[in-house]
């Protein structure tokens, strides 16, 4: 059954991981999806399926029917389904086990779809429960987080998008290795060398990522569709930079307009931070290519952290690549999330990811922010939780194209807001 609110009905189908093949329509409560723009993450759906029940409910004999058959008087329930009526049984356990096949983890994606248009196809990893299955799924990209590459691999000079062609070519080779992913031919402009041994044990899904998230790098996302036969299409779209830029949405969220001050969120986690960073490169023990860089702040004490790139095997190189990971972690995520309601201008469907927004709260207004901000940023993920009833609730993150205008931004935060008066 479909959730529908002010005309936009969901609906959760499954699908083959295999065979793209039309699986089941099922339905969810609790349901909530993502869709979010790679390196930085890949999105998530849940929801909840309850099986029917397997016995009949406690009988009111005030309620209780006889009914005749065959000349004998025999007891029936309101609905007219005979007491203990063995093929009632029957019907219950086939109607729960074709549920429980719907949503069978790894082999089955979940497609989350708004007024017939698929939004995302995930694979589903988990559906715990006895009479409730709590369904969970992540992006078709976390599949290749679970496939290591066992070949070797020399790139020299090479487009960067050449190497995640080959990479996921060599994934889905692999007998029942292929979830149908169709992979463009379009080029980066950027050349790369790398190289990848089979004792390396490098994730597929990980040195794409790696790819992805390098100063010269590129976003990504899986969208779906369905082809002429109601197959379900999923194409992997590549970029330096995805979205529209903020001089053409013209979107603003404004806190106390479009955005709740209760809406606004402002983290400061700084449990993944780092200043100093060991890396290790190729080779194994003592002979173990090893590096260390540090970049130390005034009056903050020293963090460290590990960072790992077996794949690498000149020094030079080494260096460069941690430096360019100690630039990621040495800040902590400080940009702000939204949550608004999906029928508020802007309304659900008129942004997607990538797209480029600005960013106002005006002052006095947040206690954490007295003097007020305003900021050009872009959409990095939406997520939407639906009610029961069809209404929906979206949080928006923002994020980036490159790391390096992260902390441009973050710098000039902190001086338009004075929350670090001493640096």
């Amino acid at each position: 059954m479909a959730h529908q609110e002010e005309g936009h009905e969901y609906r959760t189908l499954t699908f083959d991981s295999l065979t793209q093949e039309f699986v089941s329509e099922v339905e969810m409560t609790g349901l909530s999806y993502e869709m979010n723009l790679g390196p930085a993450s890949i999105g998530e759906s849940s929801g909840t399926v309850t099986l029917p029940a397997m016995s009949d409910p406690a009988l009111d004999y005030q309620v209780l029917h006889f009914a005749a058959e065959d000349g004998s008087p025999i007891y029936v329930m309101e609905n007219g389904a005979p007491v203990g009526d063995p093929t009632v049984a029957e019907a219950r356990r086939s109607a729960a086990q074709e549920l429980i096949d719907a949503v069978r983890p790894v082999r089955r994606q979940l497609v989350v779809e708004r007024d017939g248009v698929p939004l995302s196809a995930n694979l589903i990893w988990a559906a715990p429960g006895v009479d409730q299955l709590a369904v969970k799924a992540s992006d078709t990209w976390s599949y290749w987080m679970h496939r290591v590459n066992h070949a070797h691999f020399s790139f020299n000079n090479v487009d960067t998008f050449h190497v995640v062609r080959t990479l996921l070519a060599a994934a889905a080779a692999v007998p029942q290795g292929n979830i149908g992913l169709i992979v463009p031919t379009n080029n980066l402009g950027t050349l790369v060398s790398r190289d990848y041994e089979p004792w390396e044990d490098v994730r597929y899904g990980k040195a794409i990522e790696d790819l992805a998230a390098a100063d010269d790098g590129f976003e990504f996302y899986v969208s779906p569709s369905y082809d002429s036969s109601g197959r379900l299409v999923k194409t992997l779209r590549m970029a330096r930079t995805i979205g529209r830029p903020y001089t053409s949405t013209g979107i603003v969220f404004e806190v106390g307009q479009n955005v709740s001050v209760d809406g606004f969120n402002w983290p400061n986690d700084w449990t993944t931070v780092a200043s100093r960073l060991f890396a290790s490169g190729a080779g194994s023990g003592a002979s173990t290519l090893t590096a260390t860089v540090q970049e130390s702040v005034a009056g903050q004490p020293v963090l460290d952290d590990t960072f790992a790139l077996k794949d690498e095997t000149n020094f030079t190189r080494l260096v460069a690549r941690s430096q360019r990971q100690l630039s990621i972690v040495k800040q902590a995520p400080t940009l702000p999330s939204l949550t608004i309601d999906a029928e508020t201008d802007p309304v659900l469907g008129s942004y997607g990811r990538g797209d480029g927004c600005l960013v106002r709260v005006p002052p006095d207004l947040v206690p954490a922010l007295p003097y007020g901000i305003e900021f050009a940023t872009r959409i990095s993920g939406i997520k939407v939780d639906v009610a029961d009833n069809g209404t929906e609730t979206v949080t928006l993150t923002f994020g980036f194209p490159h790391k390096r205008d992260l902390d441009d931004i973050v710098v000039d935060l902190i001086r338009r807001t004075r929350i670090l008066e001493h640096q």
